[in-house]
Parts: structure tokens; sequence; C-alpha cells
């Protein structure tokens, strides 16, 4: 007679079946959980840059004076070495004799760990055609925009405005970067109006 124990308790291959179901069922979740934490680092960093245009554009038409975009290149601050462009800060211009000084209109917005502004002229022709400029700290690199009142927009130390082929600019994962746009699931693309400097998204 089989005891009532017995006949409760579980074999090995049945604990082993639901261990593995466990282990399936987890490795799903931590990928989608990845997937769900990659869109919206890209979604945050697609905001900040939005948020800086939009700045400048206010800024100059309130004030009635240019001001510079810049799109930053320096190592991140979390000490893991990546050089890459992932800040974007607006200010005004002001020249004291033969010195011209940057006046930030608020700290640098910065992009989510792990995202970055591609520098391919494809996905990002602004920053590929533009000529990076270096100040006193040569590890603080930008590529500058022109802002004016009246909502033109102008790259600075590069071609002009009818010689860029798009004007935009794609923020990547930054683990992806350089590679083609086709391997890339998730991406988004700012584009900003060279006549109104108005900024629009695009996301996949």
């Amino acid at each position: 007679m089989v005891s009532r124990s017995a006949r409760t308790a579980f074999s090995l291959v049945e604990l082993l079946v639901v261990v593995a179901i466990i282990a399936i069922l987890a490795g799903l979740s931590v990928t989608g959980f990845n997937s769900i934490l990659r869109s919206s680092r890209l979604d945050q960093a697609g905001r900040a840059v939005l948020d800086e245009i939009n700045l400048a554009r206010q800024v100059a038409s309130a004030r009635n004076e240019n001001v510079e975009l810049r799109f930053i290149r320096r190592p991140r601050d979390d000490g893991s070495g990546s050089n890459v462009y992932w800040q974007v800060q607006s200010g005004v211009l002001s020249v004291t004799g033969t010195t011209t000084n940057f006046s930030p209109l608020r700290p640098a917005a910065s992009l989510p760990a792990g995202t970055a502004m591609e520098t391919n002229a494809t996905l990002s022709p602004l920053l590929a055609w533009g000529q990076e400029k270096t100040q006193t700290n040569p590890n603080y690199k930008f590529v500058a925009l022109t802002v004016r009142p009246t909502g033109e927009v102008e790259p600075v130390n590069t071609p002009p405005v009818n010689a860029l082929p798009q004007w935009c600019i794609t923020i990547v994962p930054e683990r992806q970067m350089g590679q083609p746009l086709a391997q890339i699931a998730d991406f988004v693309t700012i584009q900003i109006d060279p006549l109104t400097s108005r900024p629009r998204s695009y996301r996949p």
C-alpha cells in the first residue's frame, strides 16, 4: 500500500521541469524589462534634446538675440571612459575685447546612461558635417548651431544651410553606435526645421 506522503511527493523529473519553466519565464521577463528600460531611456534622451532646442528658440525670440545651441562630446561623469556626444546646452555669446564668452542658460542637459548621439553622416548629418570646436578644456568638444530671433538656424563654422542633406540628429543605444540603421531596433531622430528651428522627433 502506497503511503499518502509517497503519493503527494514530486519526482526529480517533475522538479527539473518546473525549474526549467521558471528559468525560461525569468529569462523572458529580464529580456522584456531590458527592452522597456532601453526604450524609456531613449524617450528621456529625445525629450532632453527637444527641450533644449525649444529653450533656445524661446530665449532667442524673447530676448531678440542669437542663442548658441551646443551638442557636446566629452567623457561621461560615471568614469566609464566613454567619450561620446551625450550632452546638449544652449547659451548666449558675448564678446569682451578679443574674448568670446558663452553664458549658459542652464546646466547642460545630459542623455541617460547607455544612450548617445550618433555621429555618422547618414543618421546625424548635423554632427557629421559640423566642425567640432574645443574650448580651454581639451576634453570638452562640441558642434554648435546659432538660433536667431527670427527662428532661423545657422550651423557654426559648417557648410551653408542648403548644403546639409538633412537637419537631424539620431540618438541610439550607445552599444549600437556605428552600426547600420537596419541593425538598430530602437532609436530617436530629432529633426530641426532650419527656417523656424522647430524640432520634431521620430521613433521607429
